[in-house]
């Protein structure tokens, strides 16, 4: 997230929110919070509405993720895996439903921005 004060302004993992380092999600968050700022900066002759157009265009994802990643975001997965499977596991379906955990790292991925792409099937690959 962008903030700015007299012409000054601090984007990324270092600005307010700070988020937590879950996910590996501060790199992700820089090229989107970059690249909104870049349209903004494009779209709006003024620096100051540019800024403050960029800044209600990202507010609401940015919020999103740093709420989720203070629940823990994709490493709640890894807390309740071993709480139910602490000796170990052949495979992962023997611990978690795959479709609560598909579903799980989706909104994880939508929240956090991430390209969503269909994956092919094994008969048209």
């Amino acid at each position: 997230m962008l903030h700015h004060l007299h012409r000054k302004a601090q984007e990324g993992c270092g600005s307010p929110p700070a988020a937590y380092p879950i996910g590996s999600n501060g790199a992700t968050q820089a090229i989107l919070d970059a690249r909104a700022l870049a349209d903004a900066l494009h779209a709006q002759p003024d620096p100051v509405a540019a800024l403050e157009h960029y800044e209600a265009a990202r507010r609401p994802a940015t919020a999103r993720i740093v709420a989720l990643n203070r629940q823990e975001g994709l490493d709640a997965i890894l807390d309740m895996v071993e709480e139910r499977a602490p000796e170990g596991f052949a495979r992962i379906e023997d611990v978690m439903d795959p479709a609560v955990l598909a579903r799980w790292v989706q909104e994880y991925k939508a929240a956090a921005g991430h390209r969503q792409v269909e994956a092919k099937s094994a008969s048209s690959a």
